[in-house]
This record gives C-alpha cells, sequence and structure tokens, in this order.
C-alpha cells in the first residue's frame, strides 16, 4: 500500500516564504486514504524524517522564478538540480538530502511575491489563497489517483 506524505515547509515569519506552511494546513481537514499532511516547517530532521516513509513525497514550497506571485509549478524531486552547499552547514536544504534518495515526487512550488520579516502572507497571495489551495489539491488528487495505479 502507498504510503503519500504532503510535506509543507517554508519559514511563516518570512511572508510569503510560509505559502507552504499555509497551503498544507488548509489541506489537513481532507480525508484520504493514505495520505499523511505534515507541516515541517524549517525543521530539516523532522522533514527527512517525514519524507523517509514516504513511497510518494509532495513539497509544498515558495519559489521565486520570475513567474506571476501564486503560479504553481511541479518539479520532479529527481531532476532538481542541486546547488553547492558553500561553506554554512546551513545552507544545507531538504533537496539535498532527497536528491539521493530513493523517495519519488515532486515540489509544489508556489510563486512568491515578497519575502521578508512579516507574518502572514503579501496581500496578493492572501487575495489568491483559496484558489491556490484548490489548484494544488485538484492537481495532487489526480496525481495520487495516477500513483496508485
Amino acid at each position: 500500500m502507498q504510503k503519500i506524505v504532503v510535506l509543507g515547509i517554508g519559514n511563516t515569519l518570512m511572508r510569503d516564504d510560509g505559502i507552504g506552511v499555509y497551503v498544507v494546513e488548509s489541506l489537513k481537514g481532507l480525508e484520504q486514504v493514505n495520505v499523511t499532511y505534515i507541516i515541517g516547517e524549517t525543521d530539516l530532521d523532522y522533514c527527512l524524517d517525514a519524507a523517509e516513509d514516504a513511497s510518494f513525497l509532495f513539497v509544498v514550497d515558495a519559489t521565486s522564478t520570475g513567474k506571476p506571485p501564486g503560479a504553481i509549478s511541479w518539479y520532479e524531486l529527481k531532476r532538481m538540480p542541486v546547488m553547492e552547499l558553500g561553506i554554512s552547514a546551513h545552507n544545507l536544504h531538504l533537496f539535498h538530502m532527497l536528491h539521493d534518495s530513493n523517495v519519488k515526487g515532486y515540489l509544489i512550488g508556489i510563486e512568491a511575491a515578497i519575502i521578508d520579516f512579516h507574518l502572514g502572507l503579501s496581500e496578493v497571495l492572501e487575495r489568491k489563497f483559496l484558489k491556490i489551495v484548490e489548484d494544488v489539491r485538484k492537481t495532487m488528487e489526480d496525481k495520487i489517483e495516477k500513483v496508485g495505479k
């Protein structure tokens, strides 16, 4: 039986960087067999533990790719480019650790409008929030259905 994990990551103290956390909190109320919703925030060890037992993983996070704020992009975890670590352990990111693992899944990237010190989302993402959650839910359900086959 497939164990699907939906992991919300980001920092809710950094405005739109917390969008992944807020979306997964909204999705948590859905009753789906074999799907576990986890708020990982910025805790790398907790996120890795959550991902370790998953047969399929969705990571929901803010992105900054130049697309319009609120745009949703899907990236296969195995195809994610791994950036150089640099000289500090603080540069270690969840995607470095997942790159060489056997976990299959996707990064669900939600384009941020503003990332700075502030609790809560920017006005732009706040206005689009319900649509973002619904679009993520629909696409995830479609991909989960395909995983189950």
